[in-house]
């Protein structure tokens, strides 16, 4: 059986963090996460749930087995697939599904004036009537990009 160790630097490998990034979600320093991976400590329930809050699998952390849940199977090969990919994978799909969707009807639109929707938590994802220069902040660092 993998350690919790090895499996906790697995996690943070496939969300594409560095040690201190992911030691700083559970409020920790990089050399405790060090420590956790190389199975000198052992994580406490508090930094765990602070992981899980990023879509760390704690159950696999804890079990080594991922947690099986009431989906189907093309489901489970989605869920897999997506959770396998770095952060700009993850906002490739959510663009996918959000540019599949059904726009929304001309009725629920506000008149006639442009609308902009911006959907999405890894990434944006904007839909809408989009004419002509738009100033999106896409950053969160206050530098605006223009479109």
């Amino acid at each position: 059986m993998r350690s919790i160790g090895e499996i906790l630097k697995e996690e943070r490998q496939r969300l594409g963090m560095n040690q201190e990034d992911f030691a700083a979600v559970g409020g920790l320093k990089r050399r405790a996460q060090t420590l956790y991976e190389q199975d000198e400590r052992a994580p406490d329930a508090l930094y765990l749930r602070a992981l899980a809050g990023i879509g760390v699998d704690v159950h696999y952390i804890l079990t080594g087995e991922r947690l099986q849940s009431a989906v189907t199977s093309d489901e489970r090969e989605l869920l897999d697939g997506y959770r396998s990919m770095d952060v700009r994978g993850k906002a490739g799909v959510l663009g996918m599904i959000g540019g599949m969707r059904s726009p929304t009807p001309p009725s629920q639109q506000a008149g006639s004036a442009a609308h902009v929707e911006t959907h999405g938590k890894i990434g944006q994802n904007f839909v809408g009537n989009i004419i002509g220069p738009q100033t999106f902040n896409v950053s969160g660092n206050g530098r605006k990009k223009e479109k």
